[in-house]
């Protein structure tokens, strides 16, 4: 790790947000406060023994509109480094969850051909090929496309290596039957109204959208308040949605939830006739309700915590070391410091750390004691990964498991 890297992680720049991203109106006080809160997703070969990586975080919930965000907005270039370059088609669960989403999107458009499908935040292009025989013109946006060699799929994609906010869409959109794609992209976004604005302006009446993003109930309901953190900046509650829907002047079309992927909400909606309007009817949460819930979850973790605290073997091994690792960490007061090792089925992540967990990242074959072991399930952002993982450390049969999480 460079010495501009490492300066970078030790001082990190943040601006903080003031005001609703949703409906404008002046944020009250943060609901939760995360100081020194964990930068996620960085792996290095290095042991790093300084504190780098921290940031103080807080969650906001607004008593207008519903919407959940988070006040600190970090440095992009710290958040989005080159140490880490996730892959849809790599990840079961994310692929299962694309999988879901062109069900729920091919649910609405039937045979429908468009002439231009768009996808913001494109990844890997897992997305965007599902709809190869559907659409004339395929685009797909994303910087992390700037960082790969030019290996587009053929002349129908158009490739577009950069944020979303920097590109002219207008100018690339031939015709008028236009599907515009993003699914967990708008989580990421600074100002995620200003975006859909333009791109409701920029495009057709007849311009179908398609979204997918974490929502804010289930994440609640649930107690997964570890799936707060820096990267995620909003978080979307069937209020805001309507909110959001009644400022673009847009109509909902259809509706579901995704509960085993991040609790995630898949909208479809259009343009609509009319006056744009900023009421909504849904009953949103009460900040108390977060509060609670919140109490709640600091309970699980700390019950977690003693029972790690008072295991009196040394092997211990944490399953899975999932790019939010840190943060499950945070919520455990640092306790996971007493896994001997975290195991993973990806050879790639073998020898590596965390830049703020030191831990280190071994392959089942190098555990040789694992019927004695005790095994901590790490890898917990969401239920289907948590499903999946749970069946292989049960065929292990360890001495014992640990599951942090109380809903799965």
């Amino acid at each position: 790790m460079t010495k501009n890297l490492l300066q970078l992680l030790k001082n990190i720049k943040y601006t903080k947000r003031t005001h609703c991203v949703v409906c404008g109106k002046k944020s009250g006080p943060p609901v939760i406060d995360l100081p020194r809160f964990p930068l996620t997703e960085i792996y290095t070969k290095s042991l790093i023994r300084e504190q780098i990586g921290f940031a103080d975080q807080e969650f906001y919930l607004c008593r207008f509109c519903g919407h959940g965000q988070i006040g600190h907005v970090l440095d992009q270039e710290v958040l989005y480094l080159d140490t880490y370059h996730f892959r849809t088609s790599h990840s079961r669960t994310a692929s299962s969850a694309i999988d879901y989403f062109v069900a729920f999107v091919e649910e609405i458009t039937g045979d429908t051909c468009f002439d231009n499908v768009v996808d913001i935040g494109c990844n890997d292009l897992y997305l965007l090929k599902a709809f190869k025989d559907k659409a004339k013109k395929l685009i797909g946006i994303d910087p992390v496309l700037s960082k790969l060699k030019n290996n587009s799929p053929g002349e129908q994609f158009e490739l577009i290596g950069d944020f979303i906010e920097n590109v002219d869409l207008k100018s690339r959109l031939r015709g008028k039957k236009n599907l515009i794609l993003s699914s967990h992209t708008l989580e990421h976004l600074p100002d995620p109204l200003a975006l859909l604005n333009r791109l409701m302006a920029e495009s057709s009446p007849e311009t179908l959208f398609c979204f997918q993003f974490p929502g804010l109930e289930p994440l609640v309901d649930d107690f997964r308040f570890d799936q707060i953190f820096h990267q995620h900046l909003n978080y979307f509650s069937l209020q805001s949605i309507e909110h959001m829907l009644g400022r673009l002047g847009a109509r909902l079309i259809k509706f579901r939830t995704n509960l085993q992927h991040w609790g995630s909400y898949l909208i479809a909606f259009q343009k609509k006739a009319g006056t744009k309007n900023n009421g909504g009817n849904t009953h949103g949460i009460a900040p108390k309700e977060i509060e609670q819930g919140y109490q709640l979850f600091g309970h699980q973790m700390k019950t977690v915590g003693a029972k790690l605290k008072g295991i009196k073997e040394k092997n211990i091994y944490g399953y899975g070391a999932a790019l939010m690792l840190p943060v499950l960490n945070y919520h455990l007061n640092d306790h996971l410091s007493r896994l001997k090792y975290v195991i993973d089925d990806d050879p790639q992540k073998r020898g590596y750390r965390y830049i703020n967990f030191p831990v280190s990242i071994r392959l089942l074959k190098d555990i040789p004691d694992i019927r004695q072991a005790t095994l901590v399930l790490t890898a917990v952002a969401t239920v289907g990964n948590i499903r999946t993982i749970l069946q292989k450390m049960f065929a292990l049969q360890p001495r014992q498991i640990i599951v942090p999480i109380p809903v799965i």
